[in-house]
């Protein structure tokens, strides 16, 4: 076997081409891939992966299937985030490299070793690479997403418990601090002096598209089953298909999302606007949960049930923001009344039904997250568009202490409320109040329930 080292010729040395070029190898040699599309080799090729030579944000290919080829991931390689296939693999490296590996189930792979200073690796097949080094399993349809993990020069590999959150989630740092919960006007929230650790929040609310990675993800792996289930509205009784949690879910056998639906109807049984359906449907012939209409991707996912979005949370090593997290950063460090850029509402400002209570809006619905301007800790729609799921249970009296901790209501109570907070596009103005409470049980969830996720 011919190895082409450092040393040698430097163009020899790394596979360096263009996005439009193919190189064609020879028999048994040894490659240090740094960039660019490989394939056409002889057979018996090693593409060694090292995070000393690719390039930042490089975008790789290797669709080599002549012989019997291997990829060697070499010791301090670090994967952030993966996407497996049946037969295709891609690896999204700590630089932001993306590998795409093709026929990925007839090549081997090395874990560890140096092929320049002649140490073995620790070979595998696909499965138990995707298995060892990914943390999941390769599917028999469609993709799962693998778990961030870091090999080392022994060929073992150390996987994170976390998986990576859907593209697009920004989670926005909130300092430690105290400040003044509740409001002099409202029964249920009398002035209270909260103190909190520093925590991440997502700066806009769970989408659809991320719903849908999440819905994926979580299917492959055994935590949910789609089922016809008898609903009722003001409008009446029908059938729609649910998304329902199974095995090791949070929450097994809860309902976590209505599928499909059509605008939904209002307390009085009048049809609301047909934006306002379930933009997630389930595609049995592909097992694949697909979102009904492209343009709603950025939407916040409606009709989610609690159960439904602390299981999102929990998929992702992450939490529901506690009713005082979610206060203190709506007040965006300024003790707002609104959760707006300067304290104000309006309609400028935010997605909500007007100032007059019980209005029905016939047009209205929620928007695209980051419509609006984002309040002073950079959080946007922290009042109106949907209602966000908090990961309290609701007590008309548990924030009657002088001074409290990073408080959080763990006791069920009688009722088992959940709070929700913020308002949404059809309720108007003082449910948007930093300060205004709302709950809601667990199992309800209609065309204005949605949520954000923190990091504590």
């Amino acid at each position: 076997m011919i190895t082409k080292r450092l040393a040698k010729l430097f163009p020899l040395t790394l596979l360096a081409i263009s996005s439009v070029s193919t190189l064609v190898v020879a028999s048994d040699d040894t490659f240090m891939v740094q960039r660019g599309i490989v394939g056409l080799g002889e057979g018996n090729d090693v593409y060694v992966i090292s995070a000393n030579l690719i390039d930042q944000n490089a975008q790789i290919t290797i669709s080599d299937t002549e012989g019997s080829d291997s990829l060697q991931l070499i010791s301090g390689l670090a994967i952030t985030s993966s996407i497996v296939a049946e037969n295709t693999a891609q690896l999204t490296l700590s630089n932001g490299a993306v590998i795409t590996i093709l026929d990925a189930s007839s090549m081997s792979y090395i874990l560890g070793g140096d092929p320049l200073s002649g140490v073995a690796g620790v070979s595998k097949d696909y499965q138990s690479f995707v298995t060892d080094a990914l943390g999941v399993s390769v599917p028999v349809s469609g993709t799962v997403s693998g778990s961030a993990s870091s090999v080392n020069a022994d060929g073992s590999v150390d996987i994170s418990a976390e998986r990576s959150l859907p593209d697009g989630i920004l989670l926005k740092d909130i300092p430690a601090g105290s400040f003044t919960m509740g409001s002099t006007v409202e029964n249920d929230a009398p002035e209270t002096s909260v103190t909190l650790s520093a925590f991440q929040i997502s700066d806009k609310e769970i989408t659809n598209q991320q719903y849908v990675t999440f819905l994926n993800a979580a299917y492959q792996e055994g935590w949910l089953t789609v089922s016809p289930q008898q609903t009722t509205d003001p409008c009446g009784t029908y059938t729609e298909q649910m998304i329902i949690g199974v095995g090791s879910a949070p929450n097994s056998g809860e309902i976590f999302l209505q599928l499909g639906e059509t605008g939904g109807c209002t307390s009085n049984g009048e049809e609301e606007h047909i934006d306002n359906k379930s933009w997630i449907s389930f595609n049995s012939s592909s097992n694949q949960f697909e979102l009904l209409d492209q343009t709603k991707a950025n939407w916040p996912v409606n009709w989610v049930k609690w159960y439904g979005a602390h299981a999102f949370a929990q998929f992702y090593s992450v939490d529901l923001p506690s009713e005082a997290q979610w206060e203190y950063a709506a007040r965006g460090g300024q003790q707002l009344e609104y959760p707006t850029a300067d304290g104000n509402i309006s309609l400028e400002q935010a997605n909500y039904n007007g100032d007059l209570p019980n209005v029905h809006s016939e047009t209205g619905h929620a928007v695209e997250v980051g419509s609006y301007a984002p309040n002073p800790y950079g959080l946007y729609d922290m009042g109106g568009n949907v209602w966000e799921w908090c990961s309290d249970y609701y007590s008309a009296t548990f924030y009657g202490q002088s001074s409290v901790e990073d408080p959080v209501n763990e006791v069920a109570g009688s009722e088992r409320l959940r709070v929700r907070r913020g308002g949404s596009w059809n309720y108007h103005a003082a449910t948007l109040l930093t300060y205004a409470r709302a709950s809601d049980h667990a199992d309800h969830g209609n065309n204005h329930f949605g949520f954000r996720v923190v990091k504590n």
